[in-house]
């Protein structure tokens, strides 16, 4: 029987394995491009476009005092617009292409980490 705890044991250690293979696909995404600096920053104007909200975000005087909903609404759209800059993207498909491997990986190994 799997029970709550488990669950949530579980649920860091996906989300940390997420984490770490999305760095790893930056990694890849920069040797793939020849490890050029130049190629690897193409979308820069997204991604300072997407820096911009954050700090509209933060500096949003009328967000501090606004309804959870209305925040949560805020940081969604950032995480969603976040999530869609090219480099980023790239970095979240490759996590993706690789979380199975990395979940069968972790469920063979992981009476090692006691995890129950």
């Amino acid at each position: 029987m799997i029970t709550k705890s488990y669950q949530k044991k579980v649920k860091k250690i996906l989300f940390a394995i997420f984490v770490i293979l999305h760095e790893f696909g930056h990694w890849n995404d920069f040797k793939s491009k020849g490890e050029k600096p130049y190629y690897y920053m193409q979308d820069m104007k997204e991604g300072k476009e997407v820096y911009d909200l954050k700090v509209k975000i933060l500096k949003d005087k009328s967000l501090q005092n606004a309804s959870k909903f209305k925040v949560m609404k805020e940081l969604r759209n950032y995480f969603y617009r976040y999530n869609l800059v090219s480099c980023e993207k790239i970095a979240n498909d490759y996590a993706i292409s690789k979380l199975k491997d990395a979940c069968s990986i972790f469920d063979e190994t992981r009476n090692v980490f006691n995890i129950n």
